[in-house]
């Protein structure tokens, strides 16, 4: 099978290239990502969802992540990456829907691989309930939701856990459940992406 080939850029965003998706991350070539996050508002205030990876996943397997998110193709827009709602969340969602919140560079280095990306974040309304969610079983094991609030706290680190209330579909079963993750569990996105995520998202009417 041939290997996944994205666009490469230098650290002013320019466009230098095409490589594969492993000699990018093995050389910490910057790159480009879609990330959308979920959110809704509910009686009890914002909730924002978080997908846990599946326990194949070559990166980060069984961690907790955005909601949807993948990288873009030598051969995509941006907009050609909403596929990675469709593939992975199963719901029928189109770009019109989605907020743009712009591009955000995030940079996670562990030993050899080296994540360097520009990522193009978008915001998606959600109303859809949980129910309607069908997962790609080879990327997505479950997906939960979050308090808005304790989540900002969270990936800020004001506080050291979070609660979740969502779904298990790793071993082929859907099962309702609630619990508590601390960052050692979640994908280490960087500080930059995620300060820059929340002052983002606290201009918003929703999240006020």
């Amino acid at each position: 099978m041939n290997e996944e080939q994205i666009r490469i850029f230098d650290e002013q965003g320019t466009p230098i290239g095409i490589k594969s998706r492993d000699e990018a991350h093995r050389k910490g070539y910057w790159h480009e990502t879609f990330h959308c996050w979920f959110v809704e508002k509910s009686d009890s205030g914002s909730m924002i969802y978080l997908q846990q990876r599946c326990h194949e996943k070559k990166d980060f397997p069984d961690l907790y992540d955005i909601t949807a998110a993948g990288h873009i193709k030598a051969d995509e827009t941006v907009s050609d990456a909403i596929r990675e709602i469709h593939e992975e969340l199963g719901v029928p969602v189109q770009m019109e829907a989605l907020m743009p919140l712009g591009v955000i560079r995030d940079e996670i280095v562990r030993g050899d691989f080296i994540d360097r990306e520009r990522c193009h974040v978008f915001l998606c309304a959600n109303y859809y309930k949980m129910s309607a969610f069908k997962l790609q079983k080879e990327e997505v094991a479950g997906m939960y939701k979050a308090a808005y609030p304790d989540f900002a706290a969270f990936v800020q680190g004001t506080i050291q856990e979070l609660n979740l209330a969502g779904f298990d579909e790793s071993n082929g079963a859907r099962i309702w459940r609630e619990q508590i993750i601390d960052r050692e569990q979640c994908v280490p996105h960087s500080s930059n992406y995620y300060n820059s995520l929340i002052n983002k998202l606290s201009q918003l009417p929703l999240f006020q």
